[in-house]
């Protein structure tokens, strides 16, 4: 059974995944954990602002732990916008297996079984649909600053679960295709909208 996600607003937003960390080198799950940028995110951080060359954002909206929201601190130096923290866009609760490595778990966490103390993967995808709702509540064009899970969340919410994971600090735009009613998702890194 195909599981019915709560519907995306459709308005066109740009989502950029948090810098890297010392746990994404390792592969091991942050979920909330509040983990840092490393030097190499602080780095792309500070490099990805060529990705916006020809692009003005209005509004920042970000996740509040500390990669996300340092990721966009340090793009608003360049984009010189409104910015707005959301709850809900923060990264996944999984509970005891925060710090673990990425194994079989995850995916079974994925495919909805449910661990203790952690949030329900359908859960967690419903709510940051509520984020990025809220995010686009803001004039646009929007800038969306968080998680790998929360991009997870998008693919499932716009029907398209197969798109590439997105590595840190690529940006990519989401547009609603107004006659098919199908999202188009594209990586900016050296790409036009």
């Amino acid at each position: 059974m195909i599981k019915k996600w709560t519907k995306i607003t459709e308005k066109p937003f740009f989502f950029i995944r948090h810098g890297q960390t010392d746990w994404n080198v390792k592969h091991h799950a942050m979920g909330i954990t509040d983990i840092p940028l490393n030097q190499v995110g602080m780095m792309q951080a500070q490099s990805a602002h060529q990705q916006f060359k020809g692009i003005k954002i209005e509004n920042i909206c970000y996740s509040p732990l500390k990669r996300a929201s340092c990721t966009a601190e340090i793009l608003n130096d360049v984009l010189q916008c409104k910015m707005h923290p959301i709850e809900e866009l923060k990264e996944f609760n999984i509970g005891h297996f925060a710090g673990k490595k990425i194994g079989s778990w995850f995916d079974e966490w994925v495919q909805g079984k449910d661990i203790p103390g952690a949030e329900h993967f359908h859960e967690f995808v419903e709510r940051s649909i509520l984020g990025i709702n809220k995010a686009l509540e803001h004039k646009g064009p929007v800038l969306i600053v968080a998680h790998g899970g929360v991009y997870w969340a998008i693919k499932r919410a716009i029907a398209q679960p197969y798109l590439a994971d997105l590595p840190n600090c690529i940006l990519s735009f989401f547009g609603p295709q107004q006659t098919t009613g199908i999202w188009k998702c594209t990586q900016l890194k050296n790409q036009k909208i």
